[in-house]
Order: structure tokens, then C-alpha cells, then sequence
């Protein structure tokens, strides 16, 4: 039985850094999720500013159409005003030339400040699209690197995974069958070690009695207070 344990504390050191890599390899560390973050962020803002382009290039084609039409309708209105044949006819073309030309000069503002927008997102779009470029550069590297070590990782799962299975045709049915529902209840923590009279997984004092009796290794032993499976491990040296 005492061998039997001893196989079941390297069952447990396994599984407790099979865990730990099953976390690392589902994890992304937060710098690598900063760095995405921030690239998608400027991704998002280059695409509201082409966007805003994409409008204001649109409004610019309009604005220019109308003056368009609002020039050849002034040039109409004044060869009709040669054509008027009273002061009535006159005054009425007076006043559809002068709104006409009104209206070229609100549109020429427009067109202005359209041009003027169009350069200034132009610009914005120049400085965001290179802040991306390099946003995208850092966020890729740092994967890159990221994945490096999840390679190491992986390796390392497999072959502690290996070792599981190895370890687990050591340990007899029934010891294995108690360990898996302990650790099932326990987050995968079925053994605990006694160290210094102490249950190591929840620090509660386990009684001299059974403390001597671990020692002997004879039977299974449960912690009282968690019902984890003790190990007597050797207690550590004074001064260490």
C-alpha cells in the first residue's frame, strides 16, 4: 500500500501540472489581448474616418452637381433677362438671377469646406493607417511569440499526459476509483500531503494518531477536514 501511495503522490504532482498547462494553453496572456485590443481600436478608427471620406466625398460630388445646374441656371436667367419686355418681367428675372447667384455662392462655400475636410481626413487617415500598420506589427509579434511558448507548452502536455497513463496502470482499481471522486469533488486535488502534522491542501492539524499510522503507510487515510487521501511526506529539516 505505502508504494501504492507514493505512485498515487506522482498521479497527483501530474495532474496538478497537467491543469496548469490546460490553463496556460487556453489563456491568453493580457499583454497579447492589450495588443489586440489596441489594434483592433485603431482599426475601428481608420474605418470611421474612411468612412466619414467615403461621405464627404459624396456630399463634395453633389454640392459641385448643383452648382452645376445653379451656374447654367443663372447663365439662362441672364440671357432672359434681354428677352423681358416690361418692368415687371424685369424685376421678376432680377430677383431669380440674384437668388441664383445666392445659391452659387453657398454652394461654392460648401465645395470649400468639403475640400477642406477632404484634406484634413486625408491626412488623419494617412497617420492612422501607419499607427495600425504598426499596432497590427506589435500585436502579431507578441502572438508569435506567445504561440512560441505554447508550443513548449503543448510538448510538455503531452508528455506529462504520456506519463499519466503510465503512472495510472500502477495504481490498483479501487485506489484510483477513491482518488477520481475525491478529485472530482475537489478540483482535482485527491491527495494531499502531511507535513509536519499538517494536511498541506487545507492546512488543518492532522492528529498524532493518524500521523503515525501514515508513516507506516498500511492503509488509506483520509484528512479529516477534507477528505483528501493523506501522504505522510518526511518533515522538513529545522532551519529549511
Amino acid at each position: 500500500m505505502k508504494v501504492e501511495l507514493e505512485t498515487l503522490k506522482e498521479l497527483q504532482l501530474v495532474t496538478n501540472r497537467l491543469l496548469e498547462l490546460e490553463k496556460l494553453l487556453s489563456a491568453v496572456p493580457s499583454e497579447v489581448q492589450s495588443l489586440e485590443t489596441e489594434w483592433q481600436e485603431m482599426q475601428s478608427k481608420l474605418e470611421g474616418l474612411t468612412q466619414n471620406r467615403s461621405e464627404t466625398e459624396q456630399k463634395l460630388k453633389t454640392s459641385r452637381e448643383s452648382l452645376e445646374v445653379a451656374t447654367q441656371q443663372n447663365k439662362k436667367f441672364e440671357h432672359d433677362l434681354n428677352a423681358v419686355t416690361n418692368s415687371k418681367e424685369y424685376s421678376a428675372v432680377l430677383k431669380e438671377i440674384d437668388s441664383a447667384r445666392k445659391k452659387i455662392g453657398h454652394l461654392n462655400e460648401e465645395i470649400t469646406q468639403h475640400s477642406t475636410e477632404l484634406a484634413e481626413l486625408k491626412s488623419k487617415i494617412d497617420e492612422c493607417s501607419q499607427l495600425a500598420q504598426e499596432s497590427e506589427a506589435k500585436y502579431k509579434e507578441a502572438l508569435e511569440t506567445h504561440r512560441g511558448s505554447q508550443a513548449d507548452h503543448q510538448q510538455e502536455f503531452e508528455a506529462k499526459t504520456a506519463e499519466k497513463a503510465t503512472i495510472l496502470k500502477k495504481v490498483s482499481a479501487p485506489l484510483l476509483s477513491q482518488f477520481n471522486r475525491i478529485a472530482a469533488r475537489r478540483n482535482g486535488v485527491g491527495l494531499s500531503l502531511c507535513v509536519n502534522s499538517i494536511c498541506t491542501a487545507c492546512n488543518v492539524r492532522v492528529r498524532a494518531n493518524i500521523v503515525d499510522q501514515l508513516r507506516t503507510g498500511n492503509r488509506v487515510i483520509q484528512c479529516e477536514s477534507c477528505q483528501r487521501i493523506l501522504c505522510y511526506h518526511e518533515e522538513e529539516p529545522a532551519g529549511k
